[in-house]
């Protein structure tokens, strides 16, 4: 489903708003279920939006999980970052692994870079997350030996992939919010 592309359903003149959808097909047990998405990005100063309205086309009820994944450059090294899990008035730190798995947040707060600067992914319901951080060693040049160890690692990013366990009855629709805050 990742793979598939999205059609602009809609463009406010000011490029603040964009609306894309797309038509897909899923399996539940032996039936074939209709689901449309609708994603609608918001642009703000410092904040972006996106909301994504999953319709059930079906009379079959669909238990799911929708999954977002995203890749993003928050500094230009992984070591600098911090990342916190938030629930209600809790903001728990997350340890300092190659990957974090979270069961269950309303936002995610990472802080990092030279000023220690912060984003934070903010939901309306509450989601699990996994995060992995994107390492890549650059191929070797021509001119190098072949045999000689490679120790450098470049830091290309770190990937969120937010996952929301929804219940769409039969020719329902339901709304996932997710929102970037810069500051």
């Amino acid at each position: 489903m990742s793979a598939l592309g999205y059609t602009l359903s809609e463009k406010e003149r000011s490029l603040a708003r964009a609306i894309y959808h797309r038509d897909i097909s899923v399996r539940e047990g032996s039936q074939r279920v209709l689901v449309a998405l609708r994603k609608t990005y918001l642009f703000q100063k410092q904040c972006l939006s996106v909301d994504v309205e999953i319709s059930n086309r079906s009379s079959v009820d669909l238990p799911l999980r929708y999954v977002s994944s995203s890749l993003f450059q928050f500094g230009k090294n992984a070591v600098d970052l911090e990342f916190f899990a938030i629930t209600g008035h809790e903001k728990r730190a997350l340890a300092d692994p190659e990957s974090w798995k979270i069961e269950e947040a309303e936002a995610l707060q990472v802080r990092g870079g030279v000023g220690r600067e912060s984003i934070e992914l903010r939901s309306d319901r509450p989601f699990a997350a996994h995060i992995v951080h994107v390492m890549e060693v650059p191929p070797p040049s021509p001119q190098a030996d072949p045999h000689a160890p490679r120790e450098e690692v470049f830091y290309q990013g770190t990937r969120v992939q937010f996952g929301w366990d929804l219940d769409l009855r039969a020719d329902s629709s339901t709304i996932v919010s997710l929102s970037l805050h810069l500051g």
